[in-house]
């Protein structure tokens, strides 16, 4: 096996060295490598033999000449290849190209007029150029700034001199999303032999015909005891949105008169049904105040936030009125909208949905409605309530952003290291306000 010398790193060099010595042996007074030493060094460091017993010989002349062992690089000055562009003028050039010609690495390269590797090297190897994307956000209004403004004011919490969010043990979180039974570009990893001779192959008559079942889910905030023990999950309930119908005509699948699930459409009556009959159930089985590992609701007060489309309802529904006051009487249900155009103050549009979708494409694939909506609740089942609690402490970092942003949506995420200090057993239940949100808050509140 031959191998192109390597460039080997200062830690590198000592590790071969200490390898070497220890494989050593005085005889004569001389030092002298141990049988199959360069062969197992060379082996390790990807080198040849020649390469190995070369560096040896240059760290025993260093010893000689009282130097102590060792190996030096042998690179003086500047080495290297030469740059040959100048890299503020490319810089300067990259600046001047329109976004619309710098989608992809070919666009850029054809539109600067240097090679397409010049430019993979400038964003892989030199990275003064960096892949950016640039989701679509809702436009808002002034109007649905303040709203934002005011629904992140009013889950800030003051103690003295310090400001935090409050944790949400008491609010639900409910929403619709429609699950697809396969995504329609997927990406696996196979062997050559598998490509050519057996390659993945998904048909369907068209993308619109790909099975899919909506879903009206309903989570809160997990809770664990003080050992870190989960008592209770987040997840108050996931519920299909189909129905059991006859099949009128016979296919290659079943006779007609079977009777199967179908999608539906969830109107306003469907919607309040569910909220009524599942959620509130739902809500008072797993968040009782009564409970002695769910004592932190003292209050009995459960917020059930939702979105506002024609066919929610709100707290004034005949409805809500009755069997919000009637499910149980010692938890007072308040039925609270979220801001127009804001997905991100919701925890299930913010992150659940998309990882309970991804989910269930790890699955076996189902080929019905049935076995989508089976994959569905395992998934669901399976989900882990440290990664949905992560989402909620996203939710608080979002509310830091609205606010300091006056109610915008033109803000990226920042990284709260949730992972790292959930190792370290030291998340937070809540975030505190960052200095510049604190300023924002007491000017504008």
């Amino acid at each position: 096996m031959s191998y192109s010398k390597p460039n080997l790193t200062k830690q590198e060099r000592e590790e071969l060295l200490a390898d070497l010595l220890d494989k050593s042996y005085f005889e004569n007074g001389e030092r002298r490598l141990a049988r199959g030493a360069v062969n197992e060094s060379a082996f390790k460091f990807s080198m040849s033999r020649a390469q190995v017993y070369q560096l040896w010989k240059q760290a025993m002349a260093s010893r000689a000449n009282g130097n102590g062992y060792c190996i030096s690089p042998n690179m003086k000055g500047n080495v290297g290849k030469k740059a040959v562009y100048n890299r503020d003028d490319i810089l300067e050039a990259v600046e001047k190209v329109p976004f619309e010609k710098r989608r992809t690495l070919r666009d850029l390269a054809g539109a600067l007029g240097v090679s397409l590797w010049t430019v993979h090297q400038f964003v892989r190897s030199e990275k003064i150029l960096a892949h950016h994307t640039s989701p679509l956000k809702p436009l808002l209004s002034e109007h649905d700034k303040m709203m934002r403004f005011l629904y992140a004011c009013d889950r800030v919490v003051q103690s003295g001199d310090s400001y935090s969010f409050n944790p949400a043990f008491n609010e639900i979180h409910v929403d619709e999303k429609w699950f697809y039974i396969t995504e329609q570009s997927m990406g696996v990893y196979m062997t050559k032999k598998e490509i050519e001779h057996n390659p993945l192959s998904r048909e369907c008559q068209h993308k619109s015909h790909v099975i899919k079942v909506m879903f009206v889910t309903a989570v809160a905030r997990p809770q664990f005891a003080e050992d870190g023990t989960c008592i209770f999950d987040g997840k108050v309930g996931i519920w299909p949105v189909t129905e059991t119908v006859r099949a009128k005509v016979k296919s290659k699948n079943r006779p007609a008169g079977t009777m199967e699930t179908k999608s539906r459409p969830l109107d306003k009556a469907f919607y309040k049904e569910i909220v009524l009959h599942k959620v509130l159930p739902a809500a008072v089985e797993k968040m009782h105040p009564g409970r002695t590992t769910l004592s932190r609701w003292s209050r009995k007060i459960i917020r059930i936030q939702h979105d506002n489309p024609y066919t929610h309802f709100n707290e004034s529904d005949p409805d809500w009125q009755i069997f919000s006051v009637s499910t149980h009487e010692d938890i007072e249900f308040h039925l609270v909208e979220q801001p127009a155009r804001s997905p991100d103050t919701n925890v299930l549009d913010l992150g659940f949905f998309n990882s309970l979708q991804a989910a269930t494409w790890k699955l076996k694939r189902a080929n019905t409605i049935d076995g989508l909506i089976a994959n569905v609740i395992q998934a669901w089942t399976d989900y882990n309530p440290e990664t949905l609690n992560r989402i909620w402490l996203s939710h608080q970092a979002v509310m830091d952003e609205i606010i300091q942003s006056n109610g915008g949506n033109d803000f990226n995420l920042p990284h709260k290291r949730k992972s790292v200090l959930e190792g370290q057993h030291a998340l937070p239940t809540s975030f505190a306000l960052t200095e510049d949100v604190i300023t924002s808050y007491n000017r504008l509140r």
